[in-house]
């Protein structure tokens, strides 16, 4: 959103030139076909539309000042306040000193012009929704301007005169523009958003990078993130003497084709170097954190997870904890009543996962891999990934659940998921490994992303209280040296304003330039 001033723009520059170059050369020489008694009316008649002319811009500066949103409203503010001291103080000017009121009036005219240009032309636009802490520090900026300029009103008019005490509250509230800190601090966010767009990383709520520094601990899931998304079949046995290995390997092909994993591409290669055909299947249906089912000659099979069927089926626990020591990973074959095959298998970890632990243990953040797979699929992790604290499986799937819940009842806790949200998750950061749920705050393709995720998290840290604090500073330095820029020019303290003004016109190309590119 910009101002609309161009008429006003027109109208005030036009009356600029009428006061300042046209209406002297008009007194000055007599080739002008001006009657003698008209002379002593001319500049009467352009104060007079003049000061028309800025009241009706005032008028419509204040109807800008309250359909503004906060931000905006305060430099419209600001810029009215400008635009009504100039013409107070041309005012003074008029009634106190006769003399010089002809001088001040294009003055004013022009500084009048240019402020408008300036809000134009060279102004920040605000990116997005302001946040809580951007509120704040507009609020604080608006104060101390608000300290300062009336500071400079009162000091110099008591000390001085009316006129300097105008010229310098002028001379603070043109040369900055009270936004610029928060305004600035906005671009250098949208700088660390590009960058994470551009790497992959969907934010859906960039509230959670102000509480990610804070972060200590994170309950991680570990198939298909701490772990490549592959599996590699080790073996396929029959339990039962009514299915052959063969048959077992049909009916578990069948079952698995109808869902992708990486189980499932493994299964289906493991199938076809053996020349067996997959069965079958209809009503195939996916049970949440358990396996898939699915109905093969008008029976009802299902490949599980180990500790499912060690809970819910007839089998022998010896005979089926000796196939669980053999690979990283067990699931296993159902019928109705009892387990007829067993799927060893195994998914190699990551080799990310050496830098991402690194990265967790510079920040002292501590992993909790908690998982429903067999004991064996966490055996080698703890020797690479040293930044888990906790590693622990073979849980049923409530057990599972409930166990994460527990570690994430802590504050400094995220989750870093690739399944379904646990039923009863506190309010925490949820990152998923993935895109297939939207409501989670941060998705990413791989954890590998966590150190960028983590690195943008500082960098908003450091926007929003190192980098806006020196902003601050600079600002609060421009606007003293505003104060003070009326005794540096002596005694042409009516200019101070247009050298306050010309400081702003060039920050704000600068500045302009620099958030464009």
């Amino acid at each position: 959103m910009k101002f609309k001033n161009l008429r006003y723009i027109i109208a005030i520059g036009l009356m600029t030139i009428l006061s300042g170059v046209v209406w002297p050369l008009i007194q000055r020489q007599h080739q002008w076909q001006i009657p003698e008694n008209w002379l002593p009316y001319g500049y009467p008649v352009l104060a007079g539309i003049s000061f028309a002319i800025l009241l009706l811009l005032i008028v419509q500066m204040y109807r800008q000042w309250r359909q503004a949103e906060s931000g905006l409203a305060i430099e419209v503010g600001w810029a009215m306040l400008g635009v009504f001291s100039w013409l107070v103080l041309w005012l003074v000017t008029l009634f106190c000193a006769k003399n010089n009121a002809w001088v001040i009036l294009p003055i004013m005219l022009l500084g009048v012009t240019l402020l408008l240009i300036v809000i134009d032309i060279f102004q920040l636009q605000p990116l997005d929704q302001l946040t809580t802490l951007d509120q704040r520090n507009l609020v604080g900026m608006n104060f101390v301007t608000w300290i300062i300029a009336l500071y400079g009103l009162i000091f110099f008019s008591l000390t001085i005169n009316l006129m300097t005490g105008l010229s310098a509250l002028i001379t603070v509230i043109l040369i900055t523009d009270v936004r610029w800190s928060t305004m600035i601090s906005q671009y250098q966010r949208l700088k660390v958003k590009n960058h994470l767009t551009n790497l992959g990383v969907q934010v859906n709520r960039w509230e959670a990078f102000n509480q990610l520094p804070g972060i200590k601990n994170m309950v991680v899931e570990k198939s298909g993130i701490l772990t490549e998304n592959s599996a590699q079949i080790y073996s396929v046995k029959s339990l039962d003497d009514r299915y052959s290995d063969n048959d077992v390997i049909g009916i578990a092909a069948g079952l698995l084709d109808n869902f992708a994993s990486p189980l499932s591409s493994a299964f289906a290669i493991y199938a076809k170097t053996r020349g067996i055909s997959a069965s079958e299947v209809s009503e195939p249906e996916k049970v949440n954190l358990v396996g898939i089912s699915g109905v093969i000659h008008q029976e009802r099979f299902s490949v599980i997870s180990a500790r499912e069927a060690l809970k819910n089926y007839a089998v022998n626990p010896e005979v089926l904890a000796n196939y669980q020591a053999i690979g990283n990973s067990v699931s296993y074959i159902v019928d109705g009543i009892q387990v007829i095959g067993v799927i060893n298998y195994g998914t190699p970890l990551k080799f990310s996962l050496l830098d991402i632990d690194h990265e967790l243990t510079k920040r002292k953040i501590k992993t909790q891999v908690i998982s429903a797979d067999a004991s064996g699929s966490v055996r080698d992790l703890p020797e690479i990934f040293h930044s888990a604290n906790v590693v622990k499986a073979g849980l049923s799937p409530s057990a599972k659940i409930a166990m994460q819940l527990t570690y994430l009842s802590r504050k400094d806790a995220l989750l870093i998921t690739n399944q379904q949200i646990p039923s009863g998750m506190p309010d925490r950061i949820m990152i998923e490994i993935g895109d297939s749920l939207p409501f989670v705050d941060i998705q990413m393709n791989d954890l590998s992303q966590l150190k960028f995720v983590l690195q943008a998290a500082d960098d908003f840290v450091k926007i929003s209280h190192r980098n806006l604090r020196w902003l601050n500073v600079l600002t609060i330095i421009l606007l003293l040296f505003g104060l003070i820029l009326g005794l540096i020019i002596g005694n042409l303290i009516i200019l101070a304003p247009l050298f306050a003004l010309g400081i702003r016109i060039i920050i704000s190309m600068i500045l302009v330039y620099q958030t464009r590119n």
